[in-house]
């Protein structure tokens, strides 16, 4: 969640822009091409780059400013192999992985992408795999990854490789020449192009002088005249306002996380995404059936009460979807109000399929009432003092919804000859499960 500080050196950054209404109604076509800037080498996060640190290690001067690759590929040349270079970029990245503070800075721009299911499709010229650990996007390297590309979920192309893959890491002048002469004949190139044909292209965390930005620019001048669609870059850089426009980018003056912090507000506010600012009450109310359940488990003994398996897994459901929900939340489409919509619909017939199997209707009756409760609390509809009527069911009776003294009384008046209680007392039996043992049921039926 952004907080914003009137005094604070990064909120500064926060400029309000106008959203394009392209970008809102295709959401689903964007595709954002992501640069160092929105990672670790940038000085917003750390007070030295990557860049300048194999200079003095060179002892290059800075006013020189040769470029990118050419540093690297000196650096290279000096210690006689690639391998210090690959064990410098990896130190670097394990010392932001060990610090919090700075993990949090370098992955602010992730942590907020995490955060929005609508765009799934990710181009990056990085090295790291924050979005891969943040957005659980899959990373796709290699060429022959790409016939996998419609896999459902986020996916990142990876055009100069993965710290995951020292191999394939894309640092000298004589990697960019191979990589970028390798794109225009390999599957990795054609995908690029067909992202440029046919999807709304954002460049993020990328400025005018980024060798990274020049040389993607150039690949796609020479290999499509003109871009199908238009493209928007996400910048702080004015000074270039007339290179933006000659290279036919709509630019928007504002930092990259905050850009996909408003994009996430305009779909909350439309209702197409479940605010995440409710997720705290969510956590509670989890937290509070986890107790009821224990609680259930204790006070109704098995032998006295074997339907009581019924009232657990119903318990059990409930909790399993909001665990599954909660662990999908990050990269995943639990926010999105359509997933949650098709799921409950999903489980409505699945509830009326297994009628006649009691034990798993019980389960997904609570899984049902899981997705309802997370859906109703995460907009708010749902209140904590709502949340005891929806923690016990009677299976015997088919009744949910209501209160622990209603429940209670329930037990005691159903009949001993019930079929469903005789199923329920011979189960237990079967798995000779004692009164002290707490009953859970599995998250699958």
């Amino acid at each position: 969640m952004k907080k914003f500080n009137k005094d604070c050196t990064t909120c500064k950054d926060y400029i309000d822009f106008v959203m394009p209404n392209e970008v809102i109604n295709e959401i689903h076509g964007v595709v954002l091409f992501i640069g160092a800037g929105v990672s670790t080498e940038t000085k917003r996060v750390f007070p030295d780059t990557l860049y300048e640190n194999i200079l003095e290690e060179l002892d290059l001067k800075h006013n020189n400013r040769p470029s990118f690759s050419k540093v690297m590929g000196l650096y290279v040349k000096k210690c006689g192999s690639r391998a210090p270079l690959m064990s410098k970029i990896k130190e670097r990245l394990d010392y932001f992985k060990a610090w919090p503070e700075l993990y949090n800075r370098a992955t602010e721009f992730h942590q907020e992408i995490t955060l929005f299911p609508c765009i799934e499709q990710f181009v990056t010229t990085n090295w790291d795999d924050f979005l891969e650990n943040e957005a659980k996007a899959m990373p796709f390297v290699h060429s022959k990854d790409i016939p996998f590309w419609d896999t459902p979920g986020k996916k990142v192309l990876k055009i100069h490789g993965s710290i995951n893959d020292f191999g394939s890491i894309v640092a000298t002048e004589e990697d960019y020449k191979k990589c970028y002469r390798e794109l225009t004949k390999n599957t990795i190139g054609s995908k690029l192009k067909l992202f440029l044909a046919q999807n709304i292209i954002i460049f993020i965390g990328y400025s005018f002088q980024d060798e990274d930005f020049q040389r993607i620019y150039k690949y796609i001048s020479r290999t499509m005249s003109d871009f199908k669609r238009q493209a928007y870059i996400i910048t702080l850089d004015k000074s270039n306002e007339k290179q933006w426009k000659k290279y036919k980018l709509t630019p928007i003056y504002t930092e990259g996380s905050y850009f996909i912090y408003k994009l996430r507000k305009i779909f909350e506010q439309r209702k197409c995404l479940l605010p995440f600012k409710n997720l705290s009450k969510v956590l509670r109310i989890q937290k509070y059936i986890t107790n009821v359940h224990d609680k259930t488990s204790r006070k109704y003994k098995h032998t006295k009460f074997p339907e009581i398996i019924y009232c657990l897994s119903y318990q059990d459901g409930i909790l399993h979807a909001f665990q599954y929900l909660i662990n999908k939340i990050k990269g995943g489409p639990s926010l999105c109000t359509k997933y949650l919509l098709d799921s409950i619909n999903t489980y409505e017939k699945l509830v009326n399929k297994y009628k006649k199997n009691w034990l798993d209707h019980s389960y997904l009756e609570g899984y049902l009432t899981g997705l309802y409760l997370f859906n109703g609390a995460m907009f708010p509809d749902i209140k904590l003092k709502h949340i005891p009527i929806f923690c016990y069911y009677n299976e015997v009776d088919n009744e949910k919804f209501m209160t622990e003294k209603k429940f209670e009384k329930s037990l005691k008046f159903t009949k001993i000859n019930s079929r469903k209680r005789q199923d329920a007392k011979k189960f237990i039996e079967k798995l000779n499960i004692g009164d002290s043992a707490v009953f859970h049921h599995i998250p699958r039926i």
